[in-house]
């Protein structure tokens, strides 16, 4: 394989230093932020996924009866459970007392259990610091350790992989399960053993076990494969082999898809293909063009750089280019064929855009430093603007997230308005990510949207208040040629009644209607 540096990769002190260092960044970016909401969750996904764990810690049991998602990283935050509070329980004697979220709606849930919530996004902190680890041990076992660290910051400071790492959602923790079965297939590419077959195989059953998309990195195995064999049909055996304890890795780390099969056939793999196949407004449709504009918007100059080196790479067939690229180009492929579409699900193809964009900075190098007509001085300004382009914008992006973040906005300063000016007892109708009203205090009429009901609907179920929230209604208002009906029903439903309060606090809208004139 060609080297693609000008010189000697960093050694010695001063590369464990940039590395660490690298480490280091990626855990203060996620941290910053990551325990701002509580003790109320803001994240629509993040409170089942605390009950889930919740539930499987009191009841002693490893069937997790949820099955959205597969069971690697609930069994990750119980065995973080089991010992940080097993040990806290030895020390103080006080045991662990998990006690559910109280969930209003999506968006809108309040925890009583505090601690639980923030050991387990600490774990998943730890992961997405993880991943940028195995990032950079991708990068220098494929090319060198050059590429290996600024890939490595390259995905320590990617917005979506720092936002993701904040709560406990199997997305972070897919993430180095894929880098582990990309490392693998490095690997089977180069040497071909059994050993390397079956590791490969393991690693992929393991992301499956993680998320169910997770398996798409199989295509990855099959890369490396192939260029380990080229066009012979040597080794279809070991291929075969390393399916089949996929297979059976994806059933040891999830063995309740068949210990509780009737559960799993009912809310398992087959309603997360229906989601995705289906529709949900606001994150619906044109796929192929959203995944491109975010793939732009994440990565910026990074996408263009990865397209640049890919180019070039492909018509030479390293096995390491081979790799990347058999995992990322069908993974995007295969997420454009789904109807739904999030930032989220581009994150395990994130790694293999940052990874090429790191090996073209560094054959960037090599040209210009062969360019002798080029002065020095250019050279080191055409890379060092070159290397803030790769940098600047997905920092500058995360950094922005992360303020928005950490700004209380509508949902904190209506939540605290309501507490004050509404009476207790009173009966308040809240949709999807609308402010937290305490259930203790008033009467809380749970909706998914507001629109749900016509206005008759709430006088005769006596309801005084309506929330409205932006992330719901917006949804719709945001595409109004899209959802025309639904805006006309929030226009009906707010003519009707009589708004007494607006809130536009960080950028989020909230509305409280009264449904009917006081006496």
């Amino acid at each position: 394989m060609a080297d693609t540096t000008a010189g000697a990769a960093p050694r010695g002190a001063l590369h464990v230093f940039t590395l660490f260092a690298i480490l280091a960044l990626a855990f203060a970016l996620r941290y910053w932020g990551a325990f701002f909401d509580l003790p109320y969750i803001l994240h629509p996904d993040e409170p089942f996924n605390v009950s889930v764990v919740q539930g499987m810690y009191e009841r002693g049991s490893l069937n997790p009866h949820f099955f959205h998602y597969p069971s690697v990283f609930y069994y990750v935050n119980l065995l973080a459970a089991e010992i940080w509070f097993g040990a806290r329980a030895v020390l103080t004697g006080v045991p662990w007392d998990p006690q559910a979220p109280v969930i209003l709606a999506l968006g809108t849930t309040k925890v009583a259990d505090v601690d639980g919530v923030v050991l387990f996004r600490c774990v998943t902190l730890l992961v997405g610091t993880l991943s940028v680890w195995m990032c950079y041990l991708i990068g220098s076992k494929a090319y060198d350790r050059r590429v290996g660290l600024l890939a490595a910051l390259l995905l320590a400071i990617s917005p979506v992989a720092v936002v993701d790492s904040r709560n406990l959602t199997p997305d972070s923790y897919l993430l180095p399960t894929v880098l582990l079965a990309i490392l693998a297939s490095l690997s089977l590419s180069r040497s071909g053993t059994w050993r390397a077959y079956l590791v490969a195989g393991a690693a992929v059953g393991l992301a499956a076990a993680t998320k169910y998309t997770g398996a798409v990195v199989a295509s990855a195995v099959i890369a490396a494969h192939f260029a380990y064999v080229g066009t012979s049909v040597r080794n279809w055996q070991r291929l075969l082999a390393a399916g089949a304890i996929s297979a059976v890795a994806f059933l040891a780390c999830t063995p309740y898809v068949l210990l509780d099969y009737a559960e799993f056939s009912r809310a398992g793999l087959h309603m997360q293909f229906d989601h995705y196949s289906g529709g949900h407004a606001g994150m619906d449709g044109a796929s192929t063009l959203f995944y491109l504009r975010a793939l732009w918007t994440l990565t910026g100059v990074a996408a263009l750089a990865a397209v640049a080196y890919l180019w070039r790479a492909l018509r030479e067939r390293r096995g390491a280019d081979l790799v990347l690229a058999g995992f990322a180009i069908p993974y995007l492929i295969f997420i454009c064929l789904f109807n739904v579409r999030n930032d989220r699900t581009l994150q395990p193809a994130i790694p293999c855009v940052l990874l090429f964009a790191a090996a073209f900075f560094t054959q960037a190098r090599t040209w210009l430093a062969q360019r002798t007509q080029i002065s020095p001085g250019l050279r080191q300004l055409l890379l060092g603007a070159l290397a803030l382009a790769l940098v600047l914008a997905p920092l500058r992006l995360t950094v922005l997230e992360t303020l928005r973040a950490t700004t209380p906005d509508s949902r904190s300063t209506a939540r605290a308005w309501i507490e004050q000016n509404v009476p207790a007892g009173a009966a308040v109708a809240v949709e999807n990510y609308a402010p937290f009203v305490e259930p203790t205090r008033y009467n809380v009429v749970r909706l998914e949207r507001a629109i749900d009901h016509e206005a008759d609907w709430y006088l005769a179920q006596k309801v005084d208040y309506v929330v409205m929230s932006q992330g719901m209604f917006g949804r719709y208002f945001d595409q109004a040629q899209t959802y025309p009906a639904e805006v006309g029903a929030y226009f009906r439903l707010m003519r009707a009644f009589t708004q007494i309060k607006r809130f536009d606090t960080g950028n989020f809208i909230v509305y409280v209607y009264r449904t009917s004139t006081p006496p």
